[in-house]
């Protein structure tokens, strides 16, 4: 039987240099237990992989997993380069998909976002920039409810640890106003020596 932490493992591997899953990464998710597959069902979907598991109760996933579910379907859009390629429908199927597991937010998709920036920080490129907006956007608008509940001092904190420019763009935009003191040194830091960083600090002041 395949642990799940070693299917994420290749399928992220075969996501990051080809856009998709690959068989073997496939076969290996077939082996997993049927409770893990139940949970999974809707990101397999995403992923372009029908799963005929039976229905039944999904196994739990914890928030460590889910950040890291969020991840392998962010890297179908290539966010880990200049040049994001999405498309609305799509985005709204992958925050879905994640709104799907056990315990899934957008918080989850948020923090992975984060987490890939951090290792690759691309170019502040009109494609990053648009959907680094369009995220926060469709998670304020279409996932409220969600939204919400999301734990933004966790991730200001995820952010200070591991910043980037793209992040910092994203939580800009992101951000609750109750949280706009307390993230704007880090964001604004992150963003020095870029055309963005007087824009933010517009965006981000508290006064009217």
């Amino acid at each position: 039987m395949t642990d799940l932490s070693a299917f994420l493992d290749h399928a992220t591997g075969d996501v990051a240099a080809t856009r998709k899953v690959g068989a073997e990464s496939w076969a290996a998710y077939e082996e997993l237990d049927p409770g893990t597959r139940q949970a999974l069902r809707p990101v397999a979907a995403f992923l372009g992989h029908q799963d005929a598991t039976p229905d039944g109760s999904p196994a739990p996933v914890d928030p460590a997993t889910r950040r890291r579910i969020a991840a392998l379907m962010l890297l179908r859009f290539a966010i880990d380069t200049d040049e994001p390629v999405w498309s609305s429908k799509a985005l709204e199927d992958l925050v879905s998909a994640q709104l799907s597991l056990p315990g899934g937010g957008v918080c989850d998709v948020f923090a992975a976002a984060l987490d890939l920036w951090s290792h690759h920080d691309p170019e502040l490129s009109p494609a990053v920039l648009n959907f680094a907006r369009a995220l926060a956007l469709l998670c304020f608008t279409q996932f409220r409810r969600s939204y919400q509940t999301c734990d933004f001092t966790e991730l200001l904190d995820q952010f200070a640890a591991h910043p980037s420019r793209a992040g910092a763009y994203l939580l800009a935009h992101a951000l609750p106003p109750e949280h706009w003191a307390a993230g704007r040194p880090a964001i604004l830091a992150a963003l020095d020596g870029t055309a963005l960083r007087d824009q933010m600090e517009l965006m981000l002041s508290d006064d009217d």
